[in-house]
């Protein structure tokens, strides 16, 4: 997904009449949007593919007759945090959020017996969630410890999805090593 400016996207116009085809798909970015405003577009409109494919593996449910839903409103509030900063995310919402993936995530692997299907959000997405960000987590890696947050992460949710990690055990342990690496740089700045 590319978001541009108008030349940008006259440009883009140009190529699909010359080619046929683009490789995406393309959002006009308003005159005068700041480079964080269209990065949260660009994570927005990706989370909303998400959600879509969500709201269709529920139809996909209710018509096979099975009483497993996944919660959208979670998603859609979710949704509503990455397009406006000032939304508020409590504890109650972060566990919906990751419960509601976990069962994502075990539809996916049944639906991937048959069919290729993923539910995953960007990775933006999660850590906002956790209360971090990219670029936070971009400066947490190696700080104190030879493996990348992004590892930990990735190991850490691949235990909660899999129901070999409460989700107690999930988020206190991501939120220690958080805060673990955020003391440590705050004690480098003083030394």
């Amino acid at each position: 997904m590319i978001v541009m400016s108008e030349p940008g996207m006259k440009y883009a116009i140009e190529q699909f009449n010359k080619r046929g085809y683009l490789n995406g798909f393309i959002v006009e970015r308003p005159e005068h949007s700041n480079p964080k405003d269209t990065e949260r577009l660009k994570v927005a409109i990706n989370a909303l593919g998400v959600i879509h494919e969500i709201h269709k593996a529920n139809i996909f449910l209710e018509e096979m007759g099975s009483e497993t839903r996944i919660d959208l409103k979670i998603f859609h509030l979710i949704l509503d945090k990455i397009l406006n900063q000032y939304t508020k995310l409590t504890d109650e919402h972060r566990k919906r959020f990751f419960m509601e993936t976990k069962k994502l995530e075990e539809l996916r692997r049944t639906i991937s017996s048959f069919s290729h299907t993923d539910f995953y959000f960007p990775a933006e997405v999660e850590y906002m969630v956790l209360g971090t960000s990219m670029e936070e987590v971009g400066t947490m890696n190696n700080c104190l410890s030879d493996e990348d947050f992004n590892d930990i992460y990735a190991h850490h949710i691949a235990y909660f999805q899999k129901g070999l990690m409460s989700y107690d055990r999930f988020i206190g342990s991501l939120r220690e090593w958080i805060e673990m690496i955020r003391e440590a740089k705050e004690t480098l700045k003083v030394a």
